[in-house]
C-alpha cells in the first residue's frame, strides 16, 4: 500500500509541476511574444483539481488532515474512540455518496464524448478525479492499512494536560 501512496504522491507532484510550468510558459509567451495559449487556463485548472484530489488521498491515508480535536482530546478514551469512529463513518459515507452520484454522470460524459471548450479535453477525465480519490479513501479505510489508524501514529497522539508529555490518545486514562 505504501508503494501505491508513493505513486499517488508522485503523480500529484507531477500534476502540480505541469500546472506551474504551463502557467510560466503562458506568462512568458503572453508578455514577451504577445501570444498566449487559449487552452492553458482550462488545462491548469484540471491539473490542479487532479493534484488536489490525489493529494487528499495521500493526506487521508497518512492521517495528516487538519483536525479540530482540542475538546475531543480531553474526553475519556471510550468517548474519544466513539467520536473518532463516528467521524470515520461519516467520512466513508460521504465518499460513497460522492462515488454513487458521480459515477453515472461520468459515464454519460464518456458516452457522449463531451469535451472541454478550450482545451478539448474529454470531460470524463477531470470529472473522474473526485470519485476515484473517494474510492481509494474508502478502500484504505476498509483495509485498515492506514498508518492513521495505528495507535502509535503521530496523528493519534494527544498531549497529557497534566504532565505535558505526549501520549497515545488510546492510552490516556479516563
Amino acid at each position: 500500500m505504501r508503494a501505491f501512496v508513493n505513486v499517488l504522491r508522485i503523480i500529484a507532484g507531477v500534476l502540480l509541476l505541469l500546472s506551474v510550468t504551463l502557467n510560466f510558459v503562458n506568462v512568458v509567451a503572453r508578455y514577451f511574444f504577445n501570444a498566449s495559449f487559449h487552452w492553458a487556463e482550462e488545462s491548469m485548472l484540471f491539473l490542479m483539481v487532479g493534484c488536489v484530489f490525489l493529494g487528499n488521498g495521500v493526506v487521508a491515508w497518512t492521517g495528516r488532515q487538519i483536525r479540530m480535536d482540542v475538546i475531543i482530546g480531553m474526553m475519556p478514551r471510550r468517548l474519544h474512540d466513539a467520536l473518532n469512529l463516528v467521524a470515520e463513518l461519516v467520512f466513508i459515507a460521504t465518499a460513497l455518496i460522492i462515488v454513487y452520484f458521480a459515477s453515472p454522470v461520468i459515464l454519460d460524459l464518456y458516452s457522449f464524448d463531451q469535451r472541454s471548450q478550450s482545451a478539448e479535453i474529454p470531460m470524463y477525465i477531470p470529472q473522474s478525479w473526485c470519485p476515484s480519490a473517494c474510492r481509494s479513501w474508502h478502500s484504505w479505510w476498509w483495509c485498515g492499512s492506514s498508518p492513521a489508524a495505528s495507535r502509535t501514529h503521530p496523528a493519534n497522539r494527544v498531549t497529557d494536560r497534566r504532565n505535558r508529555k505526549p501520549q497515545n490518545s488510546r492510552e490516556v486514562s479516563e
